[in-house]
């Protein structure tokens, strides 16, 4: 299961199945966003080489056609593909359903506008903890000093952000790890906001929600 989008191709491919006239782009979990993003050093990259492989097998990965499909692609359509991979990796799920809502609106189409809560989000994909069955939401609680004093001896950022995620949740980490990229990059920004918002932001927001 995963949020989808469509690329419609202006220049469709001729594969083994027929005539290929748009692409399915889906979202995929943080975990696996990451292990693709270790295998290409960007960092370090000063030819831009490695940002490339990285999208291309982000490419493969998120509409499931094989490197040879999206080899074939014509590049105006690969820019519309990679437009679309940037925002399934990278947007939070606030940031996509108002998209969709703005585009049924410059559709004609009714919308009822789909608000997130920011105390109990709704995922946007649901996810499965093999202890507790389904995960469709979660509740959100502010971490304590102590916590943000007991997760400074980890020098690697995502790590401590997983335990900070993870404690505020209540959910473990490889459920964490689950999430697919817009519900995983909702929550972390969440989580920023706890650790670097004073508490005159949260009670501003209780008094306009």
């Amino acid at each position: 299961m995963a949020y989808t989008r469509t690329v419609k191709l202006a220049f469709p491919i001729t594969t083994v199945s027929g005539l290929l006239k748009e692409l399915t782009v889906s979202t995929l979990p943080a975990k696996q966003v990451r292990e693709i993003a270790k295998k290409h050093n960007t960092d370090h990259d000063q030819t831009g080489f490695a940002a490339l492989d990285q999208e291309f097998e982000l490419a493969v990965a998120m509409t499931g056609q094989p490197e040879e499909i999206i080899a074939q692609l014509k590049k105006p359509d690969y820019n519309s593909l990679t437009a679309q991979i940037d925002r399934l990796t990278n947007y939070t799920t606030p940031d996509l359903l108002e998209e969709d809502e703005n585009l049924r609106i410059a559709a004609g189409k009714k919308v009822v506008k789909a608000e997130v809560s920011k105390e109990n989000p709704s995922l946007l994909v649901v996810v499965s903890d093999p202890l507790s069955g389904e995960v469709a939401d979660y509740r959100l609680q502010p971490p304590t000093v102590g916590l943000t004093r007991q997760v400074r001896i980890e020098k690697d950022n995502h790590k401590r952000g997983m335990m900070v995620a993870s404690t505020c949740t209540g959910l473990h980490q490889d459920v964490i790890d689950m999430f697919h990229m817009p519900d995983f990059n909702y929550l972390m920004e969440l989580i920023s906001d706890f650790l670097t918002q004073p508490g005159d932001y949260f009670q501003k927001q209780t008094l306009t929600d």
